[in-house]
């Protein structure tokens, strides 16, 4: 019968100063400076026969596979980490299991959702600043951000690739910040164009000509640095490089032919939507004095300037070479402190599973003799019509799920007087005689 087994690990780290061997829980040849504890389960579930559809047993293996991530989710993660239960305890718990290293990796990436809705909160602000358009300060962000899921569809589409790297979720924060800097190219371009036409044709040509020269150089040196990764021997970075560098390109395509006509619209249609005007033209002049004051201050302490800036770059590039240290491991998307890092080093000191819990289970026979419901004798069939699934020769019974035999009444049976009945309960473990005594028993006799 196949099944669907997981396994989990619990390891419980403290400093045992007094075991005892008094009560449920008994502790053999434990050493009293023992440290560490691990208690190890194994959690079997029936997702069907072989002679089961294979619908069927594809459903029930998903049904076993979501209700173990509820198990995590909902029972092992609140209780381990959120309980007040551990609140103001001397004890670490680490835990393991099939499957929890993924649940705590899209954990992890739910709990990043948040920052990336700050960093584009962010841009949204300044970009509202710098623009005084609130169509402008919305729209912008989001074509940054829908580069990530066109680039993935591109890849689906192209190479064939459905897999998402946990890397390829920094695409996010990035994508937003590459894209705004095309976004900051391309409003002041329009800005700017208003010294050289007055008709809109004309404004937006000049823009075009004067904006994608310099942002698709700034793009493409980007872009080309990521697809670099490529050459790399390590798939994760070049799954990365790959992917970023067509990210970067398809934000800068959005911006291009999407953001460039809605600046436009927003020109002339959406003026009302404006959160101000523009600065006066005594403004721009006051604040055009001051960048001139401050360019001629630099130009008059440039070599000053220039030694102090060389000079610094220097004893950093001396400060970091005397204390970089060359790791050989792929980078960690967990702390040090993690479950996933310190709680696997501990767990690495004890057996594996398979050795400390052994899954000593054969295939079942495929073929078995089936009793009629008369047959009550030493035979060698091992099951009932009642207890079979698949029979050829199978009575009606009354379809609750329950398995019950109806036999007929002996004629020699005289009220008051003790017979004897042959009882079979069939279930997934055996039953001993304290059971058969005392709840078998006592639920036989009341029924």
């Amino acid at each position: 019968m196949p099944s669907g087994t997981t396994g989990a690990q619990c390891c419980s780290a403290r400093v045992l100063r007094h075991l005892h061997s008094q009560g449920a829980l008994l502790l053999h040849e434990v050493d009293e400076r023992a440290e560490v504890l691990r208690s190890v389960f194994r959690f079997r579930f029936n997702v069907g026969t072989v002679q089961d559809p294979v619908a069927d047993r594809v459903a029930a293996s998903r049904a076993v596979d979501t209700m173990w991530e509820n198990f995590f989710t909902d029972i092992v993660v609140p209780t381990l980490r959120e309980s007040d239960l551990m609140k103001g305890v001397d004890l670490n718990v680490w835990f393991d299991g099939t499957g929890f290293r993924d649940f705590e990796v899209m954990t992890a990436v739910l709990n990043d959702i948040p920052l990336a809705v700050g960093s584009a909160v962010f841009i949204f602000g300044y970009m509202l600043f710098h623009t005084r358009s609130v169509v402008l300060a919305l729209v912008g962000p989001f074509l940054a951000m829908m580069a990530v899921p066109i680039t993935f569809i591109c890849c689906g589409v192209f190479f064939g690739t459905t897999t998402v790297n946990f890397a390829n979720f920094l695409a996010v924060f990035l994508a937003i910040g590459f894209g705004a800097d095309v976004m900051f190219v391309y409003y002041d371009s329009w800005v700017q164009s208003s010294e050289v036409a007055e008709k809109i044709p004309n404004r937006l040509a000049w823009t075009y000509r004067r904006a994608v020269k310099a942002s698709l150089a700034t793009t493409s040196t980007t872009a080309l640095s990521f697809l670099c990764n490529m050459a790399s021997v390590i798939r994760a970075l070049r799954q990365f490089g790959f992917f970023m560098g067509l990210c970067v390109l398809v934000a800068w395509v959005n911006i291009t032919f999407i953001y460039v006509p809605i600046i436009v619209i927003d020109h002339t249609w959406c003026r009302r939507l404006r959160l101000v005007r523009r600065p006066s033209d005594r403004r721009l002049k006051s604040s055009s004095r001051k960048y001139y004051l401050c360019a001629h201050g630099l130009y008059r302490c440039r070599v000053p300037v220039v030694v102090l800036t060389i000079a610094a770059v220097v004893a950093c590039v001396v400060v970091s070479a005397m204390s970089l240290q060359t790791s050989t491991s792929f980078p960690d998307i967990f702390p040090s402190n993690h479950n996933q890092n310190e709680g696997v080093r501990i767990l690495r000191d004890f057996d594996g599973i398979t050795t400390a819990l052994p899954i000593a289970t054969e295939e079942p026979i495929r073929e078995v003799d089936v009793c009629r419901e008369t047959e009550f004798g030493d035979s060698t069939c091992v099951m009932h019509w009642c207890e079979a699934t698949f029979v050829d020769y199978k009575p009606r019974w009354g379809g609750n799920g329950t398995c019950s035999c109806l036999r007929r009444l002996r004629t020699s049976c005289v009220p008051g007087q003790s017979a004897d009945v042959t009882l079979r309960l069939v279930g997934m473990s055996t039953l001993t005689k304290e059971q058969l005594s005392t709840d078998v028993g006592d639920h036989e006799l009341r029924n």
